[in-house]
């Protein structure tokens, strides 16, 4: 953490724009001074604060003739505790606030060097534009002090000190107009465009973290990025790390950052080269590729999975801000082999493989992409049991990032590479069958393949029958063979009479 101080006269000078200060800067609603030359202390007053991001461009006047252009932060509180040990009705207080010091740690434990607090009163947080209002102050100083912001917030403003009324312009303003500014970051969350489509493939995560645009004298006191993977993912790791640059993407130096991986959580933190780096890089990005094995198929399918930025100047851990989920949803096939008399066959083996057209309307007009099937947990064929049934474990059906976004369905194509003894393998296009497969376990099959028995040559005769046909044939070539001979035995005594 920075502990650099500033007189309050010149952070003062600084938060009215007398000093281009980016931690903070006044900026009033239009007023009119109070037309007296004397401090009314029987007056109260405002601070009124305007939040907004580091950057932006102008400066601001606390009488409301300018005021600087930046993005507004909602949800942040303020509080101010008068410094009590000051007495405004007495010159020699002035000539204090003049030389008093305000150290970036005075709002760690409220507190300055010789002076008492009072009693802190919070601000409502400030609104969508930015605003709250402390109103009803009593004449006195007051350290104000940034204590509560969302977690995007990772550069709170430093702390200072105001007075009401506020010397300007040879006038006292009672209503005090102050932009403090913020570092601000978020993070989000992405999944590449899925290729491997079976269980044992990797999914690949892109997160993208903002770097903060922080208050020259503050110091990244921590940056890191996390992704606790959900267990459906094995081998966690971190595949790059990388600067993007308004679109323009490098690669971020390994000695700037260190990777590791704790069970399912893999890690990236800037190291203190990292960090002082990234104190110049404001305003862009950080692109942390995280990827994951996908093992297992949950009951539904769906696997879940967010990232988280923690990053800021203060030591202090705060809690980190979380991106949005992403989904990649993924489902089993299960296919019924039987004959043409609905009995099961164990023994057939199939291939799946890409359809040409994953996302057809219907999936039975699809066909196959593709020469190699699709290796699913180590495997590329699946062999039916003896129940006849062949469970494919996990194939991608879709992701909540690329279109066509969280499909409920995907198409395959499925091949019949080896038939059970006995039946016929389909040949071309017959051995192919489109499938449609759904996130989630599969309950009840979710097609059924049919084979044809083999045929085999005409049997020989044999046996009793052919005997008694033989038998019969024989009797009768017998039979005629006896009456050509007494036919012949006649007509030779005729002819010897």
């Amino acid at each position: 953490m920075n502990s650099t101080s500033r007189g309050w006269a010149a952070r003062l000078a600084a938060t009215l724009g007398v000093v281009a200060l980016s931690a903070l800067t006044l900026v009033p609603t239009a007023q009119a001074a109070d037309p007296t030359g004397n401090i009314d202390f029987g007056r109260t007053g405002s601070i009124i604060i305007h939040k907004s991001e580091q950057g932006g461009t102008g400066t601001g006047t606390p009488n409301g003739s300018q005021a600087p252009t930046a993005n507004a932060v909602p949800g942040v509180v303020f509080t101010a505790y008068p410094i009590t040990s000051l007495d405004l009705s007495v010159a020699a207080s002035w000539n204090t606030l003049a030389s008093l010091t305000v150290p970036s740690t005075a709002c760690d434990v409220p507190s300055l060097a010789g002076q008492t607090l009072g009693t802190g009163i919070a601000s409502a947080p400030t609104d969508a534009n930015g605003l709250t209002t402390l109103s009803g102050r009593q004449v006195a100083a007051y350290l104000v002090c940034e204590t509560s912001a969302p977690s995007t917030v990772v550069d709170k403003a430093l702390p200072f000190v105001v007075t009401i009324p506020y010397p300007y312009q040879n006038d006292w303003l009672y209503n005090v107009n102050v932009y403090p500014k913020n570092g601000l970051a978020t993070v989000t969350k992405s999944i590449t465009a899925q290729t491997g489509l079976g269980l044992g493939s990797t999914v690949t995560f892109p997160v993208t973290s903002d770097i903060a645009k922080i208050d020259p004298s503050n110091n990244f006191a921590y940056y890191r990025v996390t992704d606790p993977m959900a267990t459906e993912l094995t081998s966690p790791a971190v595949a790059s790390v990388a600067l993007n640059d308004g679109g323009t993407i490098t690669t971020v130096p390994s000695t700037y950052y260190t990777v590791s991986v704790n069970g399912q959580t893999a890690k990236v933190e800037f190291t203190s080269t990292g960090l002082a780096w990234l104190k110049t890089q404001g305003g862009k990005k950080i692109v942390t590729t995280f990827t994951g094995v996908v093992s297992t198929l949950p009951a539904n399918g769906t696997i879940s999975n967010t990232a988280t930025l923690y990053a800021n100047t203060r030591a202090a851990e705060t809690p980190g801000t979380t991106s949005d989920a992403v989904t990649t949803h993924w489902g089993d096939l299960a296919i019924t082999k039987h004959d043409a008399q609905a009995r099961p066959l164990q023994g057939a083996t199939f291939e799946v493989y890409p359809a040409a057209q994953p996302y057809a309307a219907t999936c039975s007009a699809t066909v196959a992409t593709g020469a190699t099937p699709i290796s699913v947990s180590g495997a590329t064929t699946f062999t039916s049991a003896a129940s006849g049934n062949v469970t494919i474990p996990g194939l991608f059906v879709s992701d909540s990032v690329n279109a066509p976004i969280n499909s409920a369905y995907r198409c395959y194509v499925i091949k019949e590479v080896a038939a059970p003894a006995g039946y016929v393998l389909p040949a071309d296009a017959a051995a192919f069958t489109a499938v449609r497969v759904t996130a989630g376990q599969s309950t009840a099959a979710d097609v059924t393949v049919t084979n044809t028995q083999q045929g085999v040559p005409q049997l020989p005769f044999t046996g009793a029958g052919s005997q008694v046909l033989m038998i019969s044939v024989g009797g009768g070539l017998l039979l005629l063979a006896g009456v050509g001979a007494i036919l012949v035995r006649r007509r030779h005594r005729g002819t010897a009479e």
